[in-house]
């Protein structure tokens, strides 16, 4: 159980109870007129410990006996922060909204202590932010560095900078846990939800040495039962996840090729899998995860047969083309990491 409401005579939501995983109440919701006007958060002994006021949004807080509000849930951060004695020098934070402000507000407190904060930037702008440029255009800005975890991003930034600055601005990609793939099938993954397959037809008669395996977590259409009349395909309607995690391990290629929603972030699932994966610049649905050259026009189905053709040869030329899906998804290592944070 995760939330109880309690509705007025009018049938409408007054309060909602919130309960942990372990079935303990630790906060409450109120409403009025349908809008949520209060959040109370309690400790082990039910009492009162943080009242968000919804309306005012201020924060109060009772402890040690004393109760303290708050104007803002910066004062509040800070005020934590010193009770807690927690180490402010050197901070991680990945967002240029309250985190910023935060680190922005301690500098003020305490502008002679010599911050060293790290900005991990992971979003796409077509321009500087403000609040970036200013960091950058502050000699005492408590942020010393900028990591940027998107190579495109990273580049714009950099073009963009138009005036000297003392923030080191690197660039770091992401720690992905990879399972190891020792060998090629021609075996091929597509999971949908839908019977809109982007040229499965030409596809699957193109290929006939290759194996596809179509899943669906729900039940399917005819139009897509009557590929069964197709030697190398094979379908899995209402999939389990047992039964996923095999196709996918068993699987060398995936194709993002159908239209519709993305089930369950499969593609970097997929990815996480070293399934090499291919598809529709048309029904594309993360291209973080897969190389620019695995990506064709959808009338240009031939070039991506090809492509499978071309990687399935063997393994060698399978690794190469996992490399490069690996080098556009901006994966780093541990040791990249150590290097730029020492």
């Amino acid at each position: 159980m995760k939330s109880v409401e309690w509705l007025n005579d009018s049938g409408r939501v007054r309060a909602i109870d919130l309960y942990n995983q372990y079935g303990r109440l630790f906060g409450r919701e109120t409403y009025s007129d349908g809008q949520r006007t209060l959040t109370t958060y309690f400790d082990k002994k039910q009492a009162e410990v943080i009242l968000l006021n919804h309306v005012t949004q201020t924060i109060q807080l009772n402890y040690k006996k004393k109760q303290y509000v708050f104007e803002t849930y910066t004062d509040f951060i800070i005020f934590y922060l010193e009770e807690s004695e927690s180490n402010t020098r050197e901070i991680f934070y990945n967002s240029l909204g309250r985190p910023f402000f935060i680190t922005e507000a301690l500098k003020t407190k305490k502008p002679n202590k010599a911050y060293n904060h790290t900005l991990f930037w992971q979003e796409e702008t077509a321009e500087i932010p403000g609040n970036m440029r200013m960091i950058l255009s502050d000699k005492a800005a408590p942020t010393k560095r900028i990591v940027v975890q998107n190579r495109e991003e990273y580049m714009r930034i950099q073009q963009q900078i138009d005036k000297p600055t003392s923030v080191q601005i690197e660039y770091l990609g992401y720690l992905y846990n990879l399972r190891a793939r020792k060998s090629i099938n021609k075996s091929i993954l597509i999971l949908t939800n839908s019977d809109q397959i982007a040229q499965l037809n030409h596809l699957v008669e193109a290929l006939p040495n290759y194996q596809f395996n179509i899943a669906a977590r729900t039940t399917m259409s005819q139009k897509l039962h009557d590929f069964e009349n197709y030697s190398n395909v094979q379908l899995y309607p209402t999939v389990d996840d047992s039964e996923l995690e095999k196709l996918i391990l068993e699987s060398s290629f995936y194709l993002d090729i159908n239209h519709g929603n993305e089930v369950e972030h499969i593609i970097r699932t997929a990815f996480e899998n070293n399934q090499l994966i291919l598809g529709f610049k048309e029904t594309i649905h993360n291209q973080r995860y897969t190389s620019s050259e695995n990506i064709f026009l959808q009338n240009d189905w031939m070039n991506l047969v090809q492509r499978i053709r071309e990687v399935g040869k063997n393994f060698k030329e399978y690794r190469k083309a996992l490399g490069s899906q690996w080098w556009s998804s901006g994966q780093s290592t541990i040791d990249d990491y150590k290097e730029v944070l020492k």
